[in-house]
């Protein structure tokens, strides 16, 4: 299963899913977009009215919880690679935030991708998603990566308590942020 986060509750979904299963040019798009997230607010709309969700809707994917959502902000693959590519190339000055940067494009890049493959009847995560994800790479990276921190100015015989801080306001700020701008509707 995909790691994109789902913030849909399941009956949204479920309306969603029929929505788009009913509708032939949205059913064959494996990225709906735009009109993607006009069903969704319709999907919305019709769980705040209690409309029932009609028989022939899929099952929900389900929705993530807060501690379930730091996980999938850097996934393991994107770290793997990342922390390789420091191990050989050992970047130094401004070159460590160039490929820092470089990293956190890859991040986004491969989390879009995995979200591209949910099916068609599934809500995709929203664009605040990928932007968060991109300071969540940052924070970890700055907590884990010796020459990320050495950039960053973080030394001393405290480094191992300021990276953990470093990590520890991360997975507390970003899912927080996050739940809240999903609460919102903001799109």
């Amino acid at each position: 299963m995909p790691r994109a986060i789902m913030y849909e509750q399941a009956d949204v979904q479920r309306h969603y899913g029929a929505m788009v299963g009913a509708d032939a040019t949205l059913k064959k798009k494996r990225a709906p977009g735009r009109e993607g997230r006009r069903v969704r607010k319709r999907a919305e709309k019709k769980v705040a009215q209690n409309e029932p969700v009609p028989a022939n809707a899929p099952d929900p994917v389900g929705t993530d919880d807060y501690l379930s959502k730091i996980a999938k902000y850097v996934p393991a693959e994107t770290i793997a690679v990342t922390t390789l590519g420091f191990g050989i190339w050992d970047p130094a000055g401004d070159w460590v935030w160039f490929w820092l940067g470089v990293g956190a494009a890859a991040n986004v890049i491969y989390l879009l991708a995995t979200a591209l493959v949910l099916p068609t009847t599934t809500p995709r995560p929203r664009g605040f998603f990928y932007v968060l994800s991109v300071g969540a790479y940052f924070a970890w990276a700055v907590a884990v990566i010796a020459d990320a921190q050495e950039a960053a100015g973080i030394s001393g015989e405290d480094v191992a308590q300021k990276s953990g801080f470093i990590l520890a306001a991360a997975a507390f700020v970003i899912p927080a942020v996050d739940t809240i701008l999903s609460r919102l509707r903001f799109t």
